[in-house]
C-alpha cells in the first residue's frame, strides 16, 4: 500500500482512494490506484489507474485531476425523469394521425414543392464571426426531400412493373443527399451519401437504403452500404463495408417509444407544430452506436424569441446534445453541433455560387 485517503472528497462526492505497488514477474512494479464512489444504496462507481512506477508522479495528479470531473446523478431521480419523458413522447406520438405526419412531409417542413416531392437544402459551415458567409467554413451540404408514395420507392432502380405486394405498401418517404468534406493531413476526402426511408402510414413496418461513398485525396474511392427493414418489433439490419464480410445487426426494441428512423428525422418538425413545451422521450436506431438508443428532445419557447422554438436533441445519453431553432409553424432556422458547426437552410442558386465562389467541389 503505497497511499490511502478513505473519504476523499471528489468534487460534490466522497470518495475511498487507494495507490498500492503491484510487483510484476520479470519486470518494473506497477501502479495501481483506485477510487471508489458510493453512489446509491447499493451501486458503487470505480475508476482505475494502472502506469509504471516511473510515470507515477507525472500521471498522479491527470488522474487525480480527471476523476475530480466526475459527476454522479442520483439514480432514482434519472429514472424517475426517463419514465417521464417517455411518457410525454409515448402520448405524442399517440396524438399524431396521418394528417399530422401529411403535414409535415408533404408541406410546411420542406418548403419548395415540385410534382408532389418537397425539398430543402441546408449548408454545414462553421461561422467566420463576421456575419458575411464568405468568411465562414464550408463543411458539406444536403439535400433533404419528403413525399407520400410507396416502399418500392426506396430502390428507385427497379421498375414499378416488378414490385412485390409488400412494395405496394403506401406510406411516408424522405431521401437524404449529402455531401461532407473532412480534412485530413494529406487532403481533403470527400464523403458522398444517399439514404431514403421509409414508414407505413400505421407505424408498424418501415424499410431503408443508405449508400456512402468516400474519396481520398488521390482518388480512390470506399463504398459503404446498409439496408434495414422492420415489421411491428423485429428489426434486421444489413451492412456491407469494404473488407470485411456482410453482417447482420439485429438490435432490440425495449419496450414503448420506439420511433422509425424516418420519424427521428420528423420528430422535431412534428414535436414543433405540437407547441407542448417539455421534454419527450424517444427510442431509436443510432447508426454510429449501431444499436436502439434513448434520444431525448426538449421543447422551450424562451422570452427572447418570440413565435420561435428551442429544441435541445441528444441522440443518446452519452452523446453531447445539439441544439435547433424554429418557426411555429415547424420551419427550420438553423442547428447548431456540440462541435460548434451549424446546419442551416439555404437556397440552392445560393449555396451553388456559395461553393462556387469558393472553389469546392460541387461535381
Amino acid at each position: 500500500l503505497l497511499a490511502r485517503d478513505p473519504a476523499r472528497r471528489v468534487g460534490e462526492s466522497v470518495a475511498d482512494r487507494a495507490y498500492l505497488v503491484v510487483p510484476a514477474p520479470g519486470g518494473e512494479p506497477v501502479i495501481h490506484g483506485h477510487s471508489v464512489f458510493h453512489v446509491a444504496d447499493d451501486r458503487f462507481v470505480t475508476f482505475e489507474l494502472l502506469t509504471a512506477q516511473e510515470f507515477f508522479p507525472e500521471v498522479k495528479p491527470v488522474y487525480e485531476t480527471t476523476v475530480a470531473t466526475a459527476t454522479f446523478v442520483d439514480p432514482t431521480e434519472a429514472a424517475a425523469r426517463r419514465f417521464a419523458a417517455i411518457q410525454a413522447g409515448k402520448l405524442l406520438i399517440e396524438r399524431f394521425t396521418e394528417a399530422d405526419y401529411a403535414a409535415v412531409v408533404d408541406g410546411s417542413a420542406f418548403g419548395e414543392s415540385s410534382e408532389g416531392v418537397y425539398e430543402r437544402w441546408e449548408r454545414l459551415f462553421t461561422p467566420g464571426g463576421t456575419g458575411r458567409e464568405i468568411d465562414d467554413l464550408e463543411h458539406g451540404y444536403k439535400r433533404v426531400q419528403t413525399w407520400i408514395g410507396f416502399r418500392g420507392e426506396i430502390e428507385p432502380q427497379r421498375s414499378r412493373e416488378g414490385w412485390t405486394p409488400a412494395e405496394r405498401e403506401p406510406g411516408y418517404l424522405l431521401k437524404m443527399q449529402t455531401r461532407l468534406i473532412q480534412p485530413t493531413p494529406a487532403g481533403d476526402q470527400i464523403v458522398d451519401s444517399e439514404a431514403t426511408f421509409f414508414m407505413s402510414k400505421d407505424r408498424n413496418e418501415e424499410a431503408w437504403t443508405i449508400r456512402m461513398g468516400l474519396t481520398d485525396p488521390t482518388g480512390a474511392e470506399v463504398l459503404w452500404r446498409e439496408t434495414g427493414a422492420r415489421d411491428g418489433a423485429s428489426v434486421t439490419i444489413a451492412v456491407e463495408e469494404p473488407g470485411a464480410p456482410p453482417r447482420a445487426i439485429k438490435p432490440v426494441i425495449r419496450g414503448d417509444g420506439y420511433v422509425s428512423r424516418l420519424e427521428a428525422f420528423l420528430l422535431p418538425h412534428l414535436i414543433v407544430r405540437s407547441g407542448i413545451v417539455t421534454e419527450y422521450g424517444f427510442y431509436a436506431y443510432q447508426p454510429s452506436l449501431q444499436t436502439i438508443a434513448f434520444r431525448t428532445d426538449a421543447l422551450e419557447q424562451p422570452a427572447n424569441m418570440p413565435g420561435r422554438y428551442r429544441l435541445t436533441t441528444r441522440l443518446a445519453e452519452d452523446l453531447e446534445p445539439q441544439t435547433s431553432t424554429y418557426e411555429s409553424d415547424g420551419q427550420l432556422r438553423q442547428t447548431r453541433l456540440p462541435d460548434g458547426r451549424t446546419w442551416q437552410p439555404i437556397h440552392f442558386e445560393r449555396l451553388y455560387r456559395l461553393w462556387q465562389s469558393k472553389d469546392l467541389p460541387l461535381d
